[in-house]
């Protein structure tokens, strides 16, 4: 082994295995099958990462399987959608969707102005956020009324 005490040496060599390493393909042997898996890296600011591996730690999974159910969720879902501190801005939503259904409006026109979006199910969507126990119970009546038969 060649030790060279030029930073610039040092410098390319690391880049040379972390390139090696990234475009490298990890062989896991599970189940009696042998599975390809590509490496990916990625690269996070390390209060960021702490945090983050701190409050994983609490749920029982690790870091990856946290990122991949996370994936797993937005690919289902075909959104990529993220927690908020808040939900004033939901429970907002929520009222004002609720009021136009009860004025019977069912339809709007959505963020993007293109195509109508169905009032009943966006408050579908929205009722497992909204905190607001009265405010929920209200969306639940409301809905399970229009799905009852006249």
């Amino acid at each position: 082994m060649i030790v060279h005490s030029s930073v610039g040496f040092v410098e390319v060599s690391t880049r040379l295995v972390a390139s090696l390493y990234d475009s490298s393909i990890q062989i896991a042997y599970t189940g009696g099958v042998l599975l390809a898996k590509a490496f990916r890296a990625f690269r996070f600011r390390p209060e960021l990462y702490t945090g983050f591996k701190e409050l994983v730690a609490g749920t029982g999974l690790t870091v990856t399987e946290a990122f991949e159910r996370f994936m797993e969720a937005c690919v289902t879902a075909r959104a990529v959608t993220f927690p908020t501190g808040s939900r004033q801005g939901v429970e907002a939503e929520a009222r004002v969707l609720l009021a136009w259904l009860r004025k019977g409006k069912r339809f709007y026109y959505g963020p993007g102005g293109d195509e109508d979006q169905s009032v009943e199910s966006r408050l579908l969507a929205l009722l497992n956020q909204v905190q607001d126990d009265g405010l929920r119970r209200a969306m639940e009546e409301d809905l399970k009324r229009l799905s009852e038969p006249r």
